[in-house]
């Protein structure tokens, strides 16, 4: 699945708004190369935090921006301190090869990301260090751990088989910065903004006049989001909430956000993966050996349809009239489907007619099976593959920690 990536240049206002706040903070502003934190032997200069927090904003990095900075770091100079007993070295091309990754995700070339970063006062060489700081991780954690992390076939089969969807919903946004001295009247703005949409003038209009973010070109909409690029205390909000409804406004670090819902769609998480459902179905008539309650319970005397179809062959005329059929599940008629849909394998189910007139039809499950593209097999085994080294890593670094001297200026 795609995953939206928010316009750069949103980005770049949120974080000068943070910008502004590091030059009004004089921990920041001032004696910027001071220690903030001091790991084992290693300093961390606020000049290193502020340049590290600026970098998570523009990354989307939601909630404490300064205490995700600081693990971060912390983290950095713990694994670096590993990385030399391991004489692990990191190459400049491979620096900036992710880079460029980083640079991707917002549609940038290297030149042009390296350039908006620096007109918000984020240096080149932060960028690179951050880079280096998450290969070192990737590489300490799969020399370390790869042999533990091995992701069976079962384990892919069960997870692209239990996870086929996820969703994406349509948001409308008005965003508006704060500081320390205007959060209440900013609030209490976005609040009148609200009620004036709930008396008729459109969002859209609202957004475009005074949101501060650059989806106001757009009336607000920053299109399809998945449902896994959301603060998790507003995920509950919107799968509770009705289309068209207003969620917020919600204070985010530096930003009053007020929501508009506009829809929610189910997408596929494996695009490539098809659904073969094996079925067989009985039109009866009313010229049948037997009558239709004695082949219905004949149906539910079976539990697959092996066995079901040996008992019909008692009967010619109803054996002449079974049809099993395999066929991908989206190209089934929606009605039919939407009962089959509710059987597992070996259940039955009746579909009666409009009219009286209408002969029954009478249908057993026999298997429902996933046809799995080798491509998203890959891509199951790799998010596994990681997600298992993530753990992994969240328990190495905690350990080291634990034997670490971290203090706080």
């Amino acid at each position: 699945m795609d995953h939206r990536k928010i316009n750069l240049m949103k980005h770049i206002l949120l974080s000068t708004v943070l910008l502004i706040i590091f030059m009004t903070n004089k921990g920041f502003s001032e004696n910027k190369f001071d220690p903030a934190i001091i790991v084992n032997e290693t300093i961390i200069s606020k000049f290193e935090l502020s340049q590290r927090m600026k970098l998570l904003s523009i990354l989307q990095s939601g909630g404490d921006i300064q205490k995700k900075a600081s693990n971060n770091l912390i983290n950095a100079k713990l694994l670096n301190e590993v990385a030399l007993e391991y004489n692990l070295l990191i190459s400049e091309e491979r620096v900036q090869e992710d880079i460029k990754g980083l640079a991707k995700q917002f549609n940038l070339s290297i030149e042009e990301f390296l350039f908006e970063s620096s007109k918000i006062g984020i240096a080149t060489q932060s960028i690179k260090d951050f880079v280096k700081d998450s290969i070192i991780l990737k590489e300490l954690m799969r020399y370390k751990f790869e042999n533990r992390a091995n992701i069976e076939n079962d384990e892919i089969d069960s997870f692209i088989i239990n996870g086929s969807a996820t969703l994406e919903m349509n948001l409308l946004e008005i965003v508006l910065p704060f500081d320390y001295n205007n959060k209440n009247e900013v609030y209490n703005f976005v609040l009148n903004l609200k009620d004036k949409n709930l008396e008729g003038i459109t969002f859209k209009a609202l957004a475009t006049k005074y949101s501060q973010s650059s989806s106001a070109k757009n009336g607000g909409n920053i299109g399809w989001i998945s449902i896994d690029q959301l603060p998790e205390d507003l995920v509950s909000l919107f799968l509770t909430a009705d289309a068209n409804s207003l969620i917020g406004p919600k204070i985010f670090d530096n930003v009053i956000i007020l929501y508009k819902l506009v829809n929610v769609r189910e997408v596929p998480l494996f695009k490539d993966t098809k659904v073969i459902i094996d079925y067989v179905e009985l039109n009866f008539q009313q010229n049948s050996e037997i009558s239709l309650p004695a082949i219905i319970r004949l149906f539910e005397n079976n539990n697959n349809c092996l066995n079901l179809q040996f008992d019909l062959e008692s009967y010619p005329t109803l054996y002449d009239r079974i049809v099993r059929t395999q066929i991908e599940e989206l190209k089934i008629l929606d009605e039919k489907y939407k009962k089959i849909k509710m059987l597992d394998a070996g259940e039955n189910i009746i579909i009666k007619g409009k009219n009286l007139s209408d002969n029954p039809v009478l249908i057993m499950l026999c298997s429902r099976q996933q046809e799995i593209s080798e491509t998203d097999r890959e891509h199951a085994r790799q998010y596994l593959f990681s997600k298992r080294l993530i753990s992994l890593a969240d328990g190495f670094i905690a350990d080291l920690k634990a034997e670490a001297k971290i203090v706080y200026k």
